[in-house]
């Protein structure tokens, strides 16, 4: 079972690795300057997010999460715990278009998520959660995050929990 899904994993990373070309090498263009154009990578950022955690799905698995945080560059994660971004760094959920005072769908799902576990998502990324302490820095913190959610949540819960976040999240949601 656990081969399988490994196998998935595998093959949905070869292709969101070959659709993502150009917002990956857009990414790093924009990081490699000095001065990091904020709008510009916010723009790729969000374009990137869009493409791999698609909004019409019955549930977004924790994977592609998992799969678009790993993607983006050390660079762009902040040291230190930040509200979203600062400093041309972001944290986990800025990553995933969350500004203050506007949540995600994706992002709520996420902090519902983490809530159903036992976990605080706000104290993963601030480093306050003895659990994750270990990790180096924020984006292998966060990713070992993801898996420990990822190991102790079923379809079923996930599907309740992203219902519940389309109606609290400050984002609107339209079904085609």
């Amino acid at each position: 079972m656990k081969q399988m899904k490994l196998s998935k994993t595998l093959e949905k990373t070869t292709t969101q690795e070959t659709l993502n070309t150009n917002w990956k090498e857009c990414l790093n263009q924009a990081c490699s300057k000095n001065e990091l154009n904020y709008r510009h990578v916010s723009k790729v950022l969000k374009e990137m997010v869009n493409e791999d955690i698609p909004d019409l799905v019955e549930y977004p698995p924790m994977e592609d999460f998992i799969i678009f945080l790993s993607k983006m560059p050390l660079k762009l994660w902040s040291d230190k715990p930040v509200l979203y971004y600062k400093n041309n760094k972001w944290d986990a959920l800025g990553m995933l278009g969350e500004r203050l005072h506007r949540t995600t769908i994706r992002t709520k799902y996420l902090q519902l998520c983490f809530r159903e576990v036992g976990l605080k998502i706000t104290e993963v990324l601030d480093n306050e959660d003895k659990k994750f302490r270990k990790y180096k820095n924020s984006k292998e913190r966060f990713l070992a995050a993801l898996h420990y959610v990822e190991d102790r949540l079923e379809g079923e819960k996930m599907r309740d929990i992203y219902n519940k976040s389309k109606n609290l999240s400050d984002e609107k949601f339209y079904y085609e």
